[in-house]
């Protein structure tokens, strides 16, 4: 592998990047990322607890809501429970799926996020993240989460 400028490992000969982020800018970058990846009328898809969601709200550049909507972006969520803000702002853009809360899979304050040929894992009790890009683990992750959010 090779460390790149900007903190992103590359492996050698292969299609596939690591970036490693931490605190509030960390997380931010996360959420710029996925605007500038997502072209006009684009998908993502999200995992998150009512925890993570509301804990993420901190990390939100202001401008993020008003560009998402401009380039009409539509979501996908799996949670266990929208948080206030989602429930006071429905959207046609936003479709969600809740798991039971007795399963217990979403006590942690993490977050996933899959878009373009990146996935990206955060901890938003650590305030770090994992960015992966790679567009075949990208594509097994869609895959996954749109099966999920069929069963559920």
């Amino acid at each position: 592998y090779r460390l790149t400028r900007n903190g992103v490992f590359r492996l050698l000969n292969l299609p596939l990047a690591l970036k490693f982020l931490e605190g509030r800018e960390g997380i931010a970058s996360v959420l710029e990322d996925l605007l500038n990846n997502i072209k006009r009328g684009g998908v993502y898809y999200r995992y998150s607890s009512r925890r993570a969601t509301t804990e993420s709200e901190k990390y939100i550049p202001k401008t993020f809501r008003a560009r998402r909507d401009a380039k009409q972006i539509e979501r996908y969520m799996i949670t266990d429970e929208l948080s206030d803000h989602q429930k006071r702002t429905p959207t046609l853009n936003r479709a969600y799926k809740t798991v039971p809360a007795n399963k217990g899979l979403f006590d942690d304050n993490v977050l996933q996020l899959i878009y373009g040929n990146r996935v990206v894992f955060a901890d938003l009790d650590s305030v770090s993240a994992i960015q992966i890009e790679n567009e075949t683990i990208a594509k097994f992750q869609k895959k996954i989460f749109k099966i999920l959010f069929e069963l559920l």
